[in-house]
């Protein structure tokens, strides 16, 4: 009866996180979540699934944050990151982010180094064509329930990305996340392996529209689409949407905008779900 009611309990436990992450990855940011997470050829951030960031004459410091994620009250999601470039074409970075289901007594948080290198390609001016490659080592620890006699779940992975503009205009990404498994407590994983492919395109200054596929499994894929617009050098629109595997309900659809006024960088999002509701995020940041 007590391993009946364990297993019942560890499986409730495993359903509620599921339905959790179908809607808002736990580290991503509202830039990525108000373009569909399509963002993998020109990665933006330490939250980006891949790791290959371009060097960038900044250096930048970000904050987020999602109160009640899928409209679960008391739950949350927060984080900060940041990097820093050199003259050789190299950027590192660092990232964490926590998110809580009270109601369960489950947390997680996971805390990330990167590293990445671009280099020049071909040509100069508006014609020039680059490419980088990136690394990341994250540490993540799952909790599954503080008062119950359940073990956290600690893990430490790996994820290996690259980018390559194919024309000035047009650049590709693939990236591979938890590639290695370096360390795990519990001999079972937090999160499977999983690739991702992208494209970036920008047929206009002010427009940017970009696509990612990630297979999920020999039949069937998840499918990310997002297009920004920039008004100006100031006020930014974005909006997105999944669809594909776990989405045969609807498609995710998602829009938000960013805000660049000096060194102060704003993003809001908003994600809605056809199950699981409704999410909104938003986050500051400064460029140094």
């Amino acid at each position: 009866m007590v391993l009946r009611a364990s297993l019942l309990i560890l499986a409730l436990l495993a359903t509620a996180r599921l339905l959790y992450a179908q809607s808002i990855p736990s580290d991503a940011s509202p830039y990525s979540l108000a373009l569909g997470q399509s963002e993998v050829a020109m990665p933006a951030d330490e939250w980006s699934p891949n790791p290959a960031m371009r060097a960038d004459t900044f250096s930048h410091i970000r904050t987020m944050l999602a109160p009640a994620p899928n409209n679960l009250s008391g739950t949350w999601t927060a984080g900060v990151n940041g990097d820093f470039s050199t003259d050789a074409g190299l950027l590192f970075g660092a990232s964490f982010v926590r998110n809580e289901f009270p109601d369960i007594g489950y947390s997680w948080e996971s805390f990330g180094i990167q590293a990445a290198k671009t280099f020049h390609v071909s040509d100069t001016g508006a014609n020039a064509r680059f490419a980088s490659v990136g690394v990341r080592a994250r540490y993540a620890e799952e909790v599954f329930g503080v008062n119950e006699p359940y073990l956290p779940l600690d893990e430490m992975t790996a994820d290996l990305g690259a980018t390559f503009d194919l024309f000035p205009q047009l650049a590709a990404g693939v990236t591979v996340t938890h590639l290695v498994t370096i360390y795990n407590s519990q001999d079972r994983p937090m999160e499977p392996l999983s690739a991702l492919f992208g494209l970036s395109w920008r047929p206009l200054d002010e427009l940017t529209v970009d696509g990612a596929v990630a297979p999920t499994d020999s039949t069937s894929s998840m499918y990310h689409f997002g297009v920004q617009y920039a008004f100006d050098q100031y006020l930014f629109l974005r909006v997105g949407t999944v669809s594909g595997f776990g989405r045969n309900s609807g498609a995710q659809i998602s829009g938000g905008f960013g805000i660049l006024s000096g060194t102060f960088i704003a993003d809001f999002s908003a994600i809605r779900d056809p199950i699981l509701g409704t999410t909104v995020t938003f986050g500051i940041g400064f460029l140094l």
